[in-house]
């Protein structure tokens, strides 16, 4: 029998935040899907939506920043510049250990070196 995980998503399952080196920069990450439950020790993946709403092009895109409560990211975003005006889909793996329960806490962010 397949034991579920059952690890509840609210809005603070995934917290998606944006770090930038400028004060000015306007990236916004936008969830796309969050499943309520996970399976333990099995790959999940969590898409969300990257836009640049500011004026200059964002380059050396750095997600390795990003942190998770329970569990590891097996696979981050790999885009690393996003253009002014541009919209990208992108998304993220993480997997949860066995025997894991509660809420998990995720904070997707993104640096950038322009």
């Amino acid at each position: 029998m397949k034991m579920k995980s059952f690890i509840f998503a609210a809005f603070a399952f995934l917290t998606l935040l944006l770090i930038s080196n400028t004060v000015s920069a306007a990236l916004e990450l936008t969830a796309v899907s969050i499943p309520s439950t996970l399976d333990h020790n099995k790959d999940t993946t969590i898409t969300f939506t990257l836009r640049n709403t500011g004026a200059n092009n964002e380059t050396g895109l750095d997600w390795t920043q990003s942190t998770l409560s329970q569990g590891t990211f097996k696979q981050f975003p790999t885009l690393t510049s996003i253009n002014t005006g541009e919209t990208r889909s992108l998304s993220a793996v993480i997997n949860v250990p066995k025997h894991s329960s509660g809420s998990i806490n995720m904070a997707l962010k993104v640096e950038s070196d322009s």
